[in-house]
């Protein structure tokens, strides 16, 4: 189970994005957080609760991901592969439930449609350009990005 804070200055996305690939190629089990927080800032209100499980989404999480895969109990499920924190969602802030329905999830990584997008540009490095669905044509300056089409509710990938 890897979690990655969303606004972690010291590790990025790309970093747990990358050990979660690893450990799909390698054929094991593996699950990924998009949590709030990380090195850069603190936890959002209901994502840990060490005194009541139930009010600590995160907490809940880890302990079901523990009984599944540590303890091999294959009755408990463990979850979406992939889940992540929605910071638009409001709940209620006072410790009293988890975070849970600020949680989106996802069957694995990457999720949605991919749209390609290009830098259009002049045939000089000084010439400004635009986001273009199209390639721009040989001999014109341009860079290739992938922008991840998606609902309001998911995140999008940058390669």
């Amino acid at each position: 189970m890897l979690l990655q804070g969303q606004t972690d200055t010291l590790f990025d996305l790309g970093d747990v994005i990358a050990n979660y690939r690893m450990w799909k190629a390698k054929g094991q089990p593996v699950k990924m957080v998009f949590k709030l927080g990380g090195h850069s800032g603190g936890a959002a209100v209901g994502e840990y609760n060490n005194t009541d499980p139930s009010k600590g989404y995160l907490t809940a999480m880890t302990l079901r991901w523990f009984q599944r895969w540590l303890k091999k109990d294959t009755s408990v499920n463990s979850g979406s592969e992939v889940e992540y924190y929605k910071d638009w969602v409001t709940y209620p802030q006072d410790g009293s439930v988890s975070a849970q329905s600020a949680y989106g999830s996802a069957p694995g990584y990457p999720f949605g449609n991919v749209l390609t997008l290009y830098m259009s540009g002049g045939n000089t490095a000084t010439e400004t350009g635009d986001l273009v669905s199209k390639k721009a044509s040989p001999g014109r300056l341009g860079q290739h990005l992938v922008h991840q089409r998606r609902p309001r509710d998911q995140l999008f990938r940058h390669t």
